[in-house]
């Protein structure tokens, strides 16, 4: 049953029949998974060398030059912002929990934002979950 609606969904998004891979590791880059309310979705994975390839293809059609990633350096860099979260506190310094459904109150004023760098190698891998849009 799985299979069938695999196909299903795979004809009505991508026009094609069978399962996809990736071009060098042969491994199927698109799968369906059932969430936790029992609706299929979608999941694309692409490895980081197809990631690279992209964002070359799309500097190149952008801004019309063709370039590489240096040998210096060759990982490129996610960078990202992480919410470091500070919570109100009374004068004898416990946290304050709010009055009707006990949670932690944050305090918007003394929160911080965190740069975190992640180093994207060939053998890392970005995956996520679609769903279907309407067309017009």
């Amino acid at each position: 049953m799985l299979n069938l609606i695999f196909i299903c969904v795979y004809n009505k998004v991508l026009g094609k029949t069978g399962t996809t891979y990736h071009k060098n590791t042969h491994t199927p880059c698109l799968a369906l998974s059932l969430n936790q309310y029992g609706e299929i979705k979608m999941k694309i994975e692409i490895d980081g060398y197809e990631v690279e390839e992209a964002i070359l293809d799309y500097i190149k059609k952008k801004y019309g030059i063709s370039v590489r990633v240096s040998e210096d350096d060759p990982c490129m860099t996610l960078e990202s912002q992480e919410r470091v979260v500070a919570y109100q506190k009374h004068k004898n310094g416990r946290i304050k929990k709010h009055p009707e459904h006990g949670y932690s109150l944050v305090d918007n004023e003394k929160s911080t934002w965190k740069t975190i760098y992640t180093h994207m190698e060939e053998s890392d891998q970005i995956s996520f979950y679609v769903d279907e849009i309407e067309d017009d």
